[in-house]
């Protein structure tokens, strides 16, 4: 399975037609799925194969919310196909059917991985409706439990790192503190530096923990009104305000329209692309802010910037929880700003957020906000 296709799956807006795959020889059972599938009104697009190597390489090569896999097939059994399937896909979102109704057939198929099984004369409009739903539904889940333990271990690892230098700096600083005190006034210039120490060290762990309390803040429970988006980014700039002057950086924006929205994740969102565009750059920052309105009569915003840029092959991990591009303290940050932005943005407000950059050209992040009745 490509990384696109998987990108897609679990990207899938709740309006987007379902893509399903036919894979049956017989091609009268095919119509009668795509009739069923057609009375039952369930929104879907149709891709079909009649042979096993067909069914493996549609599923790599196009999006596939559900495979209706026949159990027979030429020179190949649905099992194979299904091992094969689940070789590319460990969560293959398979209903195994058969024209031949068996319970040892149905306990092989979900042994084998299937996530439903259905005889064909069973099959009709409202009982491949609700098997098909519940297979996306939990594939999703599934999907999504992964997701969350990979980001959990990520986290660990992270917490181990990044939290062991600040506690170890403190701790030897403190101890040398403690010694120096006893000698005081004598050392009262290196006291101070101590102290200073102690306190940059503090602050980080300080940071660390603001910033990991925004991430899983996105999942609470927040109010959707109108938001204007000229107000946030007023806000935005007051609370930069001080770096934007000390990095002696310029801030345009285009006429800037009211959203539907909610106004606390929008300001988090965008003071984290605006803190990026003045991080991120070697020389005097140039950000913009534009604002169009999108074919779905929706907003299309950017913040463009004149930074170091991101290289293509680094498009979509940076959007990942916990990437750093730069391993070195160079930028400082703990990889969770721009997951946290697209979290905002796909999970609260159902749009989307992406990013386009050459590498010592600078970067646009790209986001969407439907009108009123997408939230």
């Amino acid at each position: 399975m490509t990384h696109q296709a998987m990108a897609h799956r679990q990207g899938l807006e709740p309006r987007d037609p379902l893509r399903v795959l036919i894979a049956d020889d017989n091609e009268a059972d095919r119509e009668l799925i795509k009739s069923c599938l057609e009375q039952a009104g369930l929104p879907v697009i149709v891709h079909e194969a009649a042979t096993g190597p067909d069914v493996i390489a549609l599923y790599q090569s196009v999006r596939t919310d559900c495979v209706l896999l026949d159990i027979f097939l030429p020179g190949t059994s649905g099992i194979d196909v299904l091992e094969q399937l689940k070789a590319l896909d460990i969560h293959a979102p398979v209903i195994m059917f058969t024209g031949f109704g068996s319970e040892n057939l149905a306990v092989a198929a979900m042994k084998a991985g299937a996530k439903d099984y259905m005889p064909k004369v069973n099959v009709n409009p409202q009982s491949i409706s609700r098997s098909i739903r519940n297979v996306v539904d939990r594939v999703a889940m599934l999907r999504k439990i992964d997701a969350q333990h990979e980001e959990l271990e990520s986290f660990a690892r992270v917490l181990a790192h990044d939290l062991t230098a600040p506690v170890t700096a403190l701790q030897g600083s403190a101890a040398l503190l403690t010694h120096e005190v006893s000698n005081a006034p004598r050392n009262l210039e290196k006291i101070g530096r101590l102290s200073a120490a102690i306190a940059k060290n503090a602050r980080r762990m300080g940071a660390f923990i603001t910033t990991l309390s925004e991430y899983t803040s996105v999942d609470g429970v927040v109010e959707f009104g109108s938001v204007s988006m000229h107000r946030v980014l007023d806000d935005v700039l007051a609370t930069l305000e001080v770096t934007i002057r000390e990095r002696q950086a310029t801030v345009t924006h285009d006429a800037l329209p009211e959203v539907t929205g909610n106004s606390v994740l929008l300001t988090q969102l965008l003071q984290n692309l605006v803190g990026n565009a003045l991080k991120y750059c070697e020389t005097a920052p140039r950000i913009h802010v534009g604002a169009s309105q999108s074919e779905d009569d929706g907003w299309l915003f950017s913040v463009k910037d004149n930074g170091i840029g991101i290289a293509e092959e680094n498009l979509q991990q940076v959007f990942r929880p916990f990437k750093r591009l730069h391993r070195n303290d160079s930028y400082g940050g703990m990889g969770l700003g721009l997951a946290t932005c697209k979290r905002i943005i796909e999970q609260r407000h159902h749009g989307r957020l992406w990013c386009e950059s050459t590498l010592g050209s600078g970067t646009t992040f790209f986001f969407t906000i439907r009108p009123p009745h997408g939230i």
